[in-house]
């Protein structure tokens, strides 16, 4: 460092150029800086400064490398192998031992091979008759033979007519007053009281087209089974209250294959589960209780699952238990009346569109309708208000009571946020574009106040580049 003494120029202005630059230092340290004061006397004899602070030490020398090893000694001479001994002469062998105890008998051995068979003996005795066996069913009754000619007028016959009989002279006739009232008439039957037509016995009703049936019913142990369309459509056995309404195809009938399934009409259609339904269309089974499926190829696999498939000729089941499955290739709409809608489409970069212009896109992002049409009641806000607000809201990571604990979220809460904001509906739920605002606002006043910062920074960088030129002219005239 510069020594100060009491005479020559040189050391006045170095002095005042050590005394300038510590007042500078001191007062960027405090934030400001001090106007040079101009009134110092270059004769007053200047102090000497305080000494600096040592130097850092200088890093460790590096270790001097290992010697190299010295060279291994010779190895000694091996000593000499002892002679070996003489070998003894070998021994008398001792006399043999008793014999020992005969051993337990072994298992029997396999049966051998089966001989040949004798010759057979004479007949027995017939035994006695045994009982006769029960009498068999009757066989069914012959065709009834054909009516015989009308014989010839007894003498004096004195012919009476039951009831349902008219007689007229020789002539007898259907009583019509008494027959309408207890037989079918091809041209309907009149009557104020109801009409029965039918089995009271285990038998089953059909009703004949073109010679083709049209329509069964048949008894259930629950409910009747009714069975229309196609001659093929069917109900399986043991089944009480199953429908097919119609519909079916000569190797694609319907078929209610459950208690209480209804197969409405179409073609090649399942109604398996009980309760099931299948609308209509062509190639669907409802398979799962209480399931529906319609359109086509749809599967309701599991129980009380809607499945609704389009006219793509591909299957579309169910996956688990009551869910509701649309195929629609074309999307689908949910009108609510007033204008307002949602529909699942893709659309462009839609995947789901609103009403309010609201809409999820293609890459899974929620959009918020923003637009400046929509808005009205606009305020403008203090960004520098909303900044020290923010730095004041409580920010945590938490969990939802609704899902596992190891699934981590951050954020405020909407108690927090709408005390902080008053945004929003309630306190309860935090509106995504009202988050996002108060982020912006707050970088904006952030943005301000970085700004003010620069300003002073550059004020002080202004003093101080003044300075140095002062006492850089200072020693340029020494």
């Amino acid at each position: 460092m510069i020594r100060f003494s009491r005479s020559g120029a040189r050391q006045n202005r170095s002095s005042l150029v050590g005394i300038s630059v510590a007042a500078l230092l001191a007062a960027l340290t405090v934030g400001g800086c001090p106007p040079v004061d101009e009134t110092l006397d270059p004769n007053t004899p200047p102090t000497n400064g305080q000494d600096g602070k040592d130097g850092v030490d200088g890093a460790d020398g590096n270790n001097a490398s290992n010697g190299q090893n010295g060279a291994d000694g010779q190895n000694g001479v091996n000593g000499v192998n002892g002679v070996n001994g003489v070998n003894g002469t070998d021994g008398a062998n001792g006399a043999d031992g008793r014999d020992g105890q005969d051993g337990a008998q072994g298992p029997q051995g396999p049966q051998g091979p089966q001989g040949v068979a004798g010759p057979a003996g004479q007949d027995g005795a017939d035994g006695l008759p045994g009982p006769a066996g029960p009498q068999g069913d009757p066989g069914p009754q012959g065709p009834q033979g054909p009516q015989g000619p009308q014989g010839p007028p007894g003498d004096n016959a004195n012919i009476i007519a039951g009831a349902g009989i008219l007689k007229n002279g020789d002539e007898i006739a259907l009583d019509t007053g008494f027959t309408d009232g207890m037989y079918w008439k091809l041209g309907g039957n009149d009557g104020a009281v109801t009409q029965v037509l039918g089995t009271l016995g285990n038998a089953a009703v059909e009703v004949v087209v073109g010679g083709l049936r049209a329509m069964r019913i048949a008894p259930g142990a629950a409910a009747p089974n009714l069975v229309g369309g196609h001659e093929d459509n069917s109900v399986a056995n043991g089944v009480s209250g199953a429908t097919v309404s119609g519909g079916g195809a000569t190797g694609a009938e319907n078929v209610a294959g459950a208690d209480f399934a209804t197969v409405s009409g179409g073609r090649d259609n399942v109604a398996g589960g009980a309760f099931a339904t299948v609308v209509g269309g062509e190639g669907n089974t409802a398979a799962g209780s209480h399931s529906l499926a319609a359109g086509r190829r749809a599967f309701a696999n599991t129980n009380g699952s809607f499945v609704w498939a389009d006219s793509k000729d591909e299957d579309f089941a169910s996956s688990r238990d009551n869910q509701f499955a649309i195929r629609a290739q074309g999307g689908f709409t949910v009108n609510m009346g007033n204008m307002k809608w949602v529909e699942f489409f893709t659309n462009g970069n839609k995947m789901i569109s609103t009403s309010t212009n609201g809409y999820l896109s293609l890459g899974g992002t929620w959009v918020n309708s923003s637009d400046a049409a929509a808005k009205t009641n606009f305020l403008q806000i203090d960004s520098a208000e909303i900044l020290q607000k923010v730095v004041q809201l409580p920010i945590r990571t938490w969990s939802y009571i609704a899902e596992p604990a190891d699934i981590r979220h951050i954020g405020p809460t909407a108690q927090d946020f709408y005390a902080a904001f008053n945004l929003g509906y309630n306190n309860s739920s935090i509106a995504t574009i009202d988050a996002d605002g108060v982020a912006l606002a707050a970088i904006q006043g952030l943005h301000k106040l970085v700004q003010t910062q620069q300003a002073k920074i550059q004020t002080l960088e202004e003093k101080l580049a003044a300075l140095e030129a002062r006492v850089q002219a200072l020693e340029d005239g020494r």
